[in-house]
């Protein structure tokens, strides 16, 4: 499996699946749910933020913040709490942010040995027949298409067509 080509993969169909939304003024509409577009790439930015803090503990971090709200929360009480606390966040730096976060959790992603990121059992808290590799698969790859998915509805919705009148 090329982990990293399909990281690059979903990276690159939620950037492909954002263009032209600025640009026609679309960031604030509804993508996702209650979600404009800029919470939903900051959803996505701050769970790149947890991939980046799981990754890191393979390569000698102690103290994962986005890991530990994530553990303290569940899932979905981090994903709500991480959009309300990018409220006031613009989708431009949300973007910027979540452009970032990417980049790094690849660099520290090349650092694991190859044989840890399929052995299963390292993330005790995810199930002892997991590996890194399918906590990154479920969490990032597989978040982002479903994001990207609602995104390009969006972006090829009519301007002023809502997408819950399509749906």
């Amino acid at each position: 499996m090329d982990l990293n080509g399909l990281l690059e993969y979903a990276h690159g169909f939620v950037i492909k699946n954002t263009t032209g939304l600025v640009e026609t003024g679309r960031v604030e509409e509804l993508a996702c749910g209650v979600w404009s577009v800029r919470d939903v790439i900051g959803h996505l930015c701050s769970f790149k933020y947890l991939v980046e803090d799981v990754v890191s503990t393979f390569v000698g971090a102690t103290d994962p913040p986005y890991l530990q709200q994530w553990l303290t929360g569940g899932p979905g009480n981090f994903g709500e709490a991480q959009v309300a606390a990018r409220k006031d966040i613009s989708f431009e730096q949300n973007l910027a942010e979540y452009k970032a976060a990417h980049q790094r959790m690849l660099t520290l992603l090349v650092r694991v040995p190859e044989q840890e990121i399929h052995r299963p059992g390292t993330l005790p808290w995810y199930g002892a027949q997991y590996a890194l590799d399918d906590f990154i698969l479920y969490t990032d790859f597989g978040h982002q298409i479903e994001h990207g998915s609602q995104l390009a509805l969006l972006r090829d919705q009519p301007a002023g067509v809502s997408l819950r009148s399509t749906v």
